[in-house]
């Protein structure tokens, strides 16, 4: 018998995209976990709509929209996990219309940065 993936389907067309930067470990950290800032780091996302009072922490939601004007799609992500200052993991969810839905999971880690400030 083959071996059972546990990885949910999202995962399994993954994208890893790094960027490198002199920002310490935590100034990274207060961007991700400030979900108002969400269109600032997230491509195709054009306007917040609300965040939970409670983000980043797991099951929280912000609300945004994506695309431009007119073409405008309502949009929620989650937080699936959150070990802060280390890693976010959220799952964003974009309903089209017609029953179709669009999935996508952004992973940030600040795994390489330092935790000073230079």
């Amino acid at each position: 018998m083959g071996a059972v993936s546990t990885e949910p389907d999202e995962a399994a067309s993954a994208l890893t995209v790094k960027r490198d930067t002199t920002a310490s470990r935590q100034r990274v950290w207060d961007v991700i976990a400030d979900g108002w800032t969400y269109s600032q780091w997230v491509v195709g996302t054009s306007w917040m709509r609300a965040v939970d009072r409670n983000w980043p922490q797991p099951s929280s939601t912000i609300h945004h929209s994506v695309g431009i004007w007119p073409a405008l799609l309502n949009d929620n992500t989650e937080v699936l996990a959150s070990t802060p200052g280390r890693e976010l993991v959220l799952l964003a969810k974009a309903s089209p219309g017609a029953g179709l839905e669009s999935r996508s999971s952004l992973t940030w880690t600040t795994e390489r940065l330092s935790d000073r400030d230079g």
